[in-house]
Formats: C-alpha cells, sequence, structure tokens
C-alpha cells in the first residue's frame, strides 16, 4: 500500500475529556495546563512505563512528553478498552471518542514529533522523525480491521531473532505518532 495523502493521525480518549480540550487544548499529564479531571482509559502500567522511554534525538525527552497517536482508525488498545480485555477497564464505546488531525496540520504548526513502527515497548520498534520515512511503515496493517500472529508475521519473527519475548497480547503493531504538547 501506498504512503496515504493525508496522513490521518487518530486519539482515543474518554468522552468527558472533550469539553476541557476543546476550551483548553492537549496537554501531557505532567503539564501545569494539564486537565485536573482528565478520565484516563487504556493501561495504566503503559502511560507509567512511557514516563521511562527516552524519545528519538531530536525532538528528545521521554514519551510521556509527548501526546500519542495513533496512524490507524482502529487498534488493539481500543478494543482493550471496549471489551475490558487483558484487565484494562472496559468502557462503554459510546463513551469513547477520537481526536482526529493530520500530519499536514501537525507541520503546518510546526509542532515537534516522531513515530515508530511497532509498539515503544518493543526492543525491535524503530523509532522516525523525518516524514519521508513514512514510507517504512506497513500501511496495510496500518489500515487493517483485523490482525493476527503467525508464521508470516514479520515483527513476530523479528522479535523472536531478536531473542525478545513476543507479545501474543498485542498482535498488532501500534504505530504511534507522538506529538510535543506541553
Amino acid at each position: 500500500m501506498t504512503i496515504p495523502n493525508p496522513i490521518w493521525i487518530y486519539r482515543i480518549t474518554h468522552i468527558t475529556n472533550l469539553e476541557y480540550d476543546l476550551v483548553n487544548g492537549l496537554y501531557t499529564a505532567k503539564s501545569s495546563n494539564a486537565n485536573p479531571d482528565y478520565k484516563q482509559i487504556g493501561d495504566s502500567s503503559l502511560i507509567d512505563y512511557r514516563k521511562d522511554i527516552p524519545a528519538i534525538q531530536p525532538p528528545g525527552g521521554n514519551l510521556s512528553d509527548y501526546i500519542p497517536f495513533y496512524l490507524g482508525p482502529r487498534s488493539p488498545m481500543l478494543y482493550q478498552i471496549a471489551t475490558g480485555w487483558e484487565d484494562i477497564r472496559l468502557y462503554p464505546q459510546e463513551e469513547i471518542i477520537y481526536y482526529i488531525s493530520s500530519i499536514s496540520v501537525i507541520n503546518q504548526y510546526k509542532l515537534p514529533y516522531f513515530f515508530t513502527d511497532g509498539h515503544a515497548r518493543s526492543q525491535t520498534t524503530t523509532f522516525y522523525n523525518k516524514e519521508s520515512d513514512f514510507d517504512k511503515l506497513d500501511w496495510d496493517t496500518i489500515k487493517a480491521t483485523y490482525w493476527k500472529s503467525d508464521e508470516t508475521d514479520l515483527r513476530r519473527k523479528r522479535e523472536e531473532a531478536s531473542g525478545s519475548s513476543y507479545q501474543t497480547s498485542c498482535t498488532h503493531p501500534l504505530y504511534s505518532v507522538y506529538q510535543c504538547v506541553q
């Protein structure tokens, strides 16, 4: 699949965050402008883990210095939130909303960002900070509506070859864009 144009980015959040975000904007949890009543959804252990994962240079910092977005409209995390899978708190789909933007808007406002070709926890994930690197992503997988892990899964083969434990609980790589909004 060719690189889509435009490249859309998606952020999932709880609907109770919408009013604050519309009035004030999006901020990282450690910002003085952060929503004091932010309703967190998703995997809290992953959110805590991001605090210690360094971001690519430039722009630098840690993943928690950035607002995570997905490159695909569906994600394993959305599935986990909607089903309560793997001890993630279940929320009805009616309470989950998307914020949608595009890479061109991020570029228009000259916001620093980077993106990955997989889950940031994985040792085989590559971080990118150049728009020209979008061609290195597996766009068919990003746009997929069904994911599986089998012998043809290249990410699985890379992780097994590297000696990493393959996370079968997340069989679709999380292609993410991290946008700096502090």
